[in-house]
C-alpha cells in the first residue's frame, strides 16, 4: 500500500484543504502516514499570505530535500513540485 504524509503550514483554511486531500488519497487506496520518511508521497499544503508561513516553508523544503537525497541513495526517483503563486 503506497503512503503520503501531509505538512499543512499557514490559516485554518489549509488545515480543510488538507482534509480534503486526506480524503483524496484515502480514495486511491493510500495511507497516512505521520513520519515522512515512511512515506511514498509528501504534500505541502501552504498560504502564500502568511509570511510565517512562508518562513517556515523554507525549514520544510530544505528537511524535504535531505529526505529525497537519502532516498536516492536508496534507489529511489522523486518529483518536487514547487508553486509559489498567490492565487
Amino acid at each position: 500500500m503506497k503512503t503520503y504524509h501531509i505538512e499543512s503550514l499557514g490559516c485554518a483554511k489549509n488545515q480543510v484543504d488538507s482534509e480534503r486531500f486526506v480524503a483524496i488519497m484515502e480514495s486511491y487506496g493510500m495511507k497516512e502516514v505521520y513520519d515522512p520518511q515512511d512515506s511514498d508521497l509528501i504534500l505541502v499544503n501552504t498560504c502564500a499570505f502568511l509570511r510565517s508561513a512562508m518562513e517556515e516553508l523554507d525549514s520544510v523544503l530544505s528537511a524535504i530535500l535531505e529526505l529525497i537525497d537519502l532516498k536516492k541513495d536508496q534507489g529511489g526517483s522523486y518529483w518536487l513540485h514547487y508553486d509559489q503563486s498567490s492565487g
